[in-house]
């Protein structure tokens, strides 16, 4: 696996061109209470057997797609403690979940973009939008295939507001539940 800047800020990875990296199962975490991590990835490069994905450094954007990430287990995690303002887009990816997922941990302002071509398998887990302090995060399922939830939640606790779960242009969402507002004070969610 793979952590940059964890409780620290300013750490640069650099992936040349043309580089195969196998994580062996390992998460990719970018950021954990910092800022101004950055991580390059040059092209032909592939990262695989990536098991799961944190961004939570401050403003940051990565894009898994054409499976230049291959991800292979974990879960995806957008935005954490700390951080804020994070976006993780899936596009052209297969990926089968082994943990569950959170889109706001107690932070706010977070995008998960599941685009077009992408089946995600959550594995029977459960997928959160808006854990504990958490405002305005969003979670798009545009042309996707989300499959396999064990619960889906938008707005988890007290202090979680205006998150939002958008399913569009044909995609699909499956699992066992689903719950829009979970605690008192989990206001405004859609």
């Amino acid at each position: 696996g793979l952590a940059i800047g964890t409780s620290s800020s300013n750490n640069t990875v650099t992936v040349a061109g043309n580089t195969l990296w196998d994580f062996q199962g390992g998460a990719l975490v970018w950021g954990s209470n910092g800022f101004g991590n950055v991580l390059t990835i040059g092209g032909g490069s592939v990262l695989t057997n990536v098991g799961g994905v944190t961004l939570g450094d401050t403003g940051i954007s990565l894009y898994i797609t054409n499976n230049q990430i291959a991800l292979n287990g974990g879960g995806l995690n957008v935005g954490v403690a700390g951080g804020g303002g994070d976006t993780l887009v899936l596009s052209n990816q297969t990926y089968a979940s082994t943990a569950g997922s959170i889109v706001g941990n107690n932070t706010s302002n977070n995008v998960l973009n599941v685009l077009a071509n992408t089946v995600w398998d959550v594995g029977g887990r459960t997928s959160i939008v808006g854990h504990a302090s958490a405002a305005n995060n969003v979670m798009t399922i545009h042309n996707a295939t989300v499959t396999n939830v064990g619960q889906f939640i938008v707005g988890n606790s007290a202090g979680s507001t205006g998150n939002n779960l958008i399913i569009t242009n044909g995609a699909v969402l499956s699992g066992a539940s689903g719950v829009i507002g979970n605690a008192a004070g989990a206001d405004s969610n859609t």
